[in-house]
């Protein structure tokens, strides 16, 4: 069984064990002369258990308080019609 859930956030993580997980951070242009004039993208591969428990829990405290996919989809098509 798979629960698919809606929730708005910043984080990129992917947990591979109890060990082992990798972040993606995007930087978007400034449009500033002389600062990043292109999207960038910069990978983080995180090999510590206790960051690994800690990212688990941050995930399921976020997974628990986020909005059901079906509900948020029935959502929108009401604000759609």
């Amino acid at each position: 069984m798979v629960e698919i859930h809606h929730r708005e956030h910043p984080l990129r993580a992917t947990i591979i064990d109890n060990k082992f997980f990798d972040i993606k951070e995007i930087k978007e242009p400034t449009g500033k002369i002389s600062e990043l004039d292109k999207k960038i993208f910069i990978f983080y591969n995180i090999n510590d258990k206790g960051w690994t428990e800690w990212m688990t829990k941050i995930f399921w405290k976020m997974f628990s308080s986020s909005i059901d996919a079906k509900k948020r989809l029935a959502e929108l098509e009401k604000i759609k019609q």
